[in-house]
């Protein structure tokens, strides 16, 4: 845990002072250059904790700044980094091979002790716990459990889980939105009727961006935290303690809330006339990366809360901008439904689907469907006979049905595999 700040900081609410939960911004903020397009799950390339950052550069090193009272700035040598996710006074982070590492921390709660056994696609840190995703869409999380914050949802594959103060939140494979833990806020009633891209747990408010890039915020909404500048298609939200940043589709950073002049330490203040390409909340700062890879943090602007986390590393060019990172995130499907003909014996596919684009072009290139019922193995090698062009809409030949979709980019990436739902309507099933 930080120092106790109680004595310097009296007038910070309870629920602040406690949570202090921005750090959650284990997802990228990639901003996509068309409007409405759904992202892949990504990880930020600078990540904003309580009273420390840390960021990955475009050669995948690892480095951390800021508090370092537990060791959460010591960032394990001999690793290329694909995600790290700055905590309370703890880090975690996920390498190119897929290895999860937690480093820092007294570690009373568990919230360091990864599951083994797991190759990783992103790990959250928040206040006392930790989630993450394996490549097979498994989610985990470990650590404090006092407010179910650790109890994830059974029976879903996930493409991404956020975990903040003592809630957390994720995104199923077919875009449906979870949140779990304390709900003194209702900040886990996910707004209905959505299809989710990404949902990210702040302290006490939590946002997302839907897959048509509307962005939403919910929760408390005392500093204004959940008050989405209107007008905008959305790339990525941030929450943070009492603020929140985005990024939209054109690569414009914006960031509102934390209207308490006594919680207000230019968290907000986004230094202008930057494109950003990734954006990621913290207790009382944040930090990003432009497009040309230049990293900047601001906030925390007060001698009680200043303990360098916003003083980047100088001579770093940081991945997420520039050349990009060092690894792709895997493309996803946003919708899959399938109608089938009983008469005719045909199957028809309905497909939508995003690949990364944090480094460069890219697109999803080709889908492989599964006659079987039981999941196939995360890395099955592909059907010859059952993989196809991609496309948002396809008729398979008579008497072949999909239960499973994996999807394709152009670099060469297997998404994890999809469930088929049903869709009314036609000659039913």
């Amino acid at each position: 845990m930080p120092k106790d700040f109680s004595g310097t900081a009296s007038r910070l609410s309870r629920n602040v002072a406690l949570f202090a939960g921005a750090l959650l911004a284990s997802l990228a903020f990639v901003a996509s250059q068309q409007a409405g397009a759904s992202l892949a799950a990504s990880p930020a390339t600078i990540s904003a904790g309580f009273f420390h950052s840390c960021g990955i550069t475009a050669s995948g090193e690892g480095i951390c700044w800021g508090q370092n009272t537990s060791g959460e700035t010591n960032v394990p040598t001999g690793k290329t980094w694909a995600q790290i996710s700055a905590g309370n006074s703890f880090t975690c982070g996920v390498t190119t091979s897929g290895e999860g590492i937690c480093w820092g921390g007294t570690n009373p709660t568990g919230a360091t002790n990864v599951p083994s056994g797991k190759t990783w696609t992103s790990i959250s840190t928040g206040q006392s716990q930790t989630c993450g995703v394996t490549t097979s869409g498994e989610g985990l999380c470990w650590g404090l459990n006092n407010e179910g914050q650790t109890d994830v949802p059974t029976g879903h594959t996930w493409t991404s889980i956020s975990t903040g103060a003592w809630q957390s939140c994720g995104v199923t494979d077919g875009g449906a939105g979870f949140c779990w833990g304390r709900n003194d806020y209702d900040q886990l009633d996910v707004p209905m009727g959505k299809t989710w891209d990404q949902i990210s747990a702040g302290a006490v408010h939590l946002c997302g961006v839907t897959t048509t890039g509307e962005g939403l915020c919910w929760g408390d909404n005392s500093r204004g935290a959940t008050n989405v500048p209107a007008g905008k298609t959305w790339a990525k939200i941030s929450p943070g303690a009492v603020h929140t940043c985005g990024i939209t589709t054109s690569g414009e950073g914006l960031c509102w809330g934390a209207v308490d002049i006594n919680l207000n330490f230019g968290q907000t203040n986004i230094p202008p006339g930057k494109t950003w390409a990734s954006i990621s909340g913290g207790l009382f700062h944040t930090c990003g990366v432009t497009t040309s890879g230049e990293g900047l943090c601001w906030g925390a602007n007060s001698a009680g809360f200043d303990f360098g986390q916003t003083t980047i590393p100088t001579g770093n060019t940081w991945a997420g901008g520039g050349p990009g990172p060092l690894v792709w995130a895997a493309p996803r499907l946003t919708k899959v439904d399938l109608k089938v003909n009983l008469r005719t014996k045909v199957t028809t596919l309905t497909l939508r689907g995003s690949a990364d684009t944090a480094a460069g072009s890219n697109s999803v290139s080709r889908f492989e469907y599964s006659n079987h019922e039981k999941r196939p193995a995360a890395n099955a090698l592909p059907q010859g006979p059952f993989v196809r062009n991609y496309a948002s809409t396809v008729v398979l030949p008579a008497r072949q049905v999909a239960f499973w979709v994996r999807v394709k980019d152009a670099k060469g990436k297997w998404s994890i595999w999809y469930r088929t739902r049903f869709k009314p309507g036609g000659i039913g099933w």
